[in-house]
């Protein structure tokens, strides 16, 4: 009997230190907030109606948020939900700014000549959209 006590307090010793050492899993770490915008490219030239674009937007060359879609009454419009910024240049004060590029169907994607500046909003989620000409982008 004096046997069995023993080794149930070394088997009781071993879990208790067999559980400490796997202890928790690590929390993970809270994720970057989450913000959108949309922006509508309006005009575009020549019967586009029912092309598929491809919209994304581009900061130091990189590309961090991309949305296809459907052109209708020669008016794309994309919805991007950005998970966090590439990096914190992009921030300007209040204020981010990116190029937008714009790939309708098989044709050559087309990268704004000037960057779009987007707002944050008072409570630092970034919801906001744009309405901007084509030709005012890339021509």
């Amino acid at each position: 009997m004096k046997n069995f006590i023993k080794l149930l307090g070394i088997a009781v010793i071993v879990a208790v230190i067999g559980f400490s050492m796997t202890g928790c899993p690590e929390e993970e770490p809270e994720p970057e907030p989450k913000f959108t915008e949309t922006v509508t490219v309006n005009q575009i030239p020549g019967n586009r109606n029912g092309e598929t674009f491809t919209m994304s937007l581009i900061k130091n060359g990189n590309t961090f948020v991309t949305e296809t879609g459907t052109i209708t009454g020669n008016i794309a419009t994309a919805k991007f939900v950005v998970q966090s910024l590439p990096d914190s240049s992009i921030m300007i004060g209040n204020e981010y700014k990116c190029y937008l590029s714009l790939k309708i169907g098989t044709d050559t994607a087309k990268v704004s000549t000037s960057e779009l500046g987007f707002r944050r909003s008072d409570d630092g989620t970034y919801l906001g959209s744009q309405s901007v000409l084509y030709t005012d982008l890339f021509e």
